[in-house]
């Protein structure tokens, strides 16, 4: 859905980047590319976004890390249909209503 980058100036492994989220229940993130994937479905009536906690962390030691976030937001299909208030509705209508007569 998205790629995130982090760079870092230092040479060899105290250079090399990894990332991760810390709570990958609705995204993931590959280690390697920083490409972020959805693990399921969303669903705009449950939650219409996600703010996700991504980290870049460097190999070196101490290990050097950094964050940002992601706001995921997401889209309304249409996949739900209308519904009534109420299931049945009753009108009493005299003999001599004219067409377009209301109440």
């Amino acid at each position: 859905i998205v790629a995130v980058s982090a760079t870092d100036p230092d040479v060899g492994v105290n250079g090399a980047v990894r990332y991760y989220v810390s709570v990958p229940d609705v995204v993931a993130v590959d280690e390697f590319s920083g490409a972020v994937t959805l693990n399921g479905s969303l669903d705009r009536e449950t939650s219409f976004v996600h703010v996700i906690r991504i980290f870049a962390r460097d190999l070196g030691r101490p290990t050097m890390e950094s964050s940002t976030y992601l706001n995921l937001f997401v889209v309304d299909e249409n996949d739900n249909a209308p519904t009534f208030l109420q299931s049945l509705y009753t009108a009493v209508v005299p003999e001599n209503a004219s067409p377009g007569d209301r109440k």
